[in-house]
C-alpha cells in the first residue's frame, strides 16, 4: 500500500492514515511495514513467500534513507511475527511494527502515523489477552488524531498530529513520573513560536 501515514502535500485525504485498522482486522492477515528500502525489499520478497495467507506491506511517499540494499538486489523472506530491536533499555519501550519482547518493562508505549484501531489497538488486544496489563505496565499509544491533518510539510503534519520526539519524549517523562519536566518540554515549543512572532 503507497502511501502510508502521513504524506505531506498531497493533501488530507491521500494520507494512509487507516490501511493498518483496515487490513489487520482481516483474518490470518500478515500487515508488514519497512523501516528503511532495505527493508521493504525484504518485504516484498516475504510476501512473495507467502502462500497460506494473504498479506500486505505499506510504504510512505517519497524516497528511501540511504540504508544498504541487500546483495542479491531481491531481499530474502523475513520471520513473520518477528520484529527488530534497534536499543536496548529496560525501563521504557517504544514500539514502532515488531514483537514485545520479554523484559520487565515500566512502560510501554506505541507510536504509529496510523489511525485508532491500527497498531496500538493491536499491541493493546494481545498485552490484554496474554495478562501482561494485569500488573503494574504503563500503557500508552500515540497515534495521528480522529480527523484528517492538513496538507503540509510531513515534519509540520507530524508535529500537529502530536508525533514528534518532542511529543515522545514528554509522553515518557509523564509516565515515569516527571510531569513538570514534560511540561516544560511541551511549553518549550509553545514560548518559541510566541516569542518568535513578538
Amino acid at each position: 500500500m503507497d502511501r502510508a501515514g502521513l504524506v505531506g502535500a498531497d493533501g488530507p485525504t491521500h494520507c494512509g492514515a487507516f490501511d493498518v485498522t483496515c487490513m489487520a482486522c482481516l483474518p490470518n492477515m500478515v500487515v508488514m511495514a519497512p523501516s528503511d528500502e532495505a527493508e521493504l525489499m525484504h518485504m516484498v520478497a516475504t510476501a512473495a513467500a507467502i502462500d497460506d495467507r494473504p498479506s500486505c506491506f505499506r510504504f510512505p511517499r517519497g524516497n528511501g534513507v540511504g540504508a544498504a540494499l541487500p546483495s542479491n538486489n531481491k531481499g530474502s523472506p523475513l520471520e513473520i511475527e518477528k520484529g527488530r530491536i534497534l536499543r536496548e533499555g529496560y525501563r521504557v519501550a517504544l514500539l514502532g511494527y515488531g514483537a514485545i519482547t520479554g523484559q520487565k518493562l515500566e512502560i510501554l508505549i506505541t507510536v504509529e502515523e496510523g489511525s485508532i484501531g491500527g497498531f496500538g489497538s493491536h499491541v493493546s488486544h494481545f498485552l490484554s489477552l496474554n495478562g501482561i496489563l494485569d500488573g503494574p505496565l504503563k500503557l500508552r499509544s500515540m497515534m495521528l488524531p480522529d480527523r484528517y491533518i492538513d496538507h503540509g510539510a510531513h515534519q509540520d503534519q507530524i508535529e500537529e498530529a502530536g508525533l514528534s520526539s518532542r511529543h515522545i519524549f514528554a509522553t515518557v517523562l509523564s509516565l515515569l513520573g516527571r510531569p513538570k519536566e514534560a511540561l516544560t518540554l511541551q511549553m518549550r515549543k509553545y514560548l518559541n513560536i510566541h516569542l518568535d512572532s513578538s
